[in-house]
């Protein structure tokens, strides 16, 4: 009742559940957090990050974390006790080969757009194999996958906006639920398109599970 009053009193006990969940799961074995654009992370959830640091010190617990390399100063605490992994840029044959295996053929504008970012360039090469004009190529990777939106029918655009709603997984029979009867079809349609896979596991009974192919298409 006292938590339920008190939002401080119910962040402090949250934390403390937190903690014990994963001690609890650490006595079975080895646990293995990612978290992935941990350079996007709230200041709640790094406060949290760092309680399991530091509650499971001596226990079989390891964090694996991928960010950009412009951190903020709330995260050095974490960072001053991690062993980091810098990831140089891709070479250009690298973002040709990602361009060409996708596109069915070398795109020399993808390549030079894409900058050394590998999912920028599948972006790109997605775009063109979708009819997009290499000429005229989105300047970021959020104006790329909009791009590919916009080329959607009404109903695939409309199917998607309700598996936003879900969640980053979803599920076809959530989907007939809330008002898109013709949802294993679309979904089929998506899949070709890039933009939605399959999960090879559901976390509900009889039902088939989806998720998004990157948050940013959500």
């Amino acid at each position: 009742r006292t938590a339920r009053a008190d939002p401080r009193v119910m962040a402090d006990r949250i934390r403390l559940a937190v903690g014990d969940l994963f001690e609890g799961w650490t006595e079975q074995g080895l646990v293995l957090l990612t978290i992935e654009d941990l350079h996007g992370a709230d200041g709640g959830s790094i406060e949290v990050l760092d309680l399991l640091l530091d509650r499971l010190t001596d226990r079989p617990f390891a964090l694996l974390a991928t960010a950009r390399s412009d951190l903020e100063a709330e995260r050095a605490g974490m960072l001053a006790r991690a062993e980091r992994i810098v990831l140089g840029e891709m070479t250009r044959s690298d973002v040709e080969a990602i361009v060409e295996s996708i596109a069915g053929r070398p795109e020399p504008r993808a390549v030079e757009r894409a900058a050394g970012n590998p999912f920028f360039a599948e972006e790109l090469a997605l775009a063109i194999r979708d009819g997009a004009d290499a000429r005229s190529l989105p300047l970021t990777v959020e104006g790329a996958v909009q791009a590919r939106l916009d080329r959607l029918t009404t109903q695939q655009k409309d199917l998607l906006k309700r598996a936003s709603i879900v969640g980053h997984r979803f599920w076809t029979e959530a989907l007939v639920s809330i008002g898109e009867p013709d949802a294993a079809r679309l979904l089929i349609e998506l899949r070709h398109k890039d933009l939605v896979t399959p999960s090879p596991d559901s976390r509900l009974a009889g039902c088939r599970e989806w998720s998004f192919r990157h948050g940013l298409v959500r």
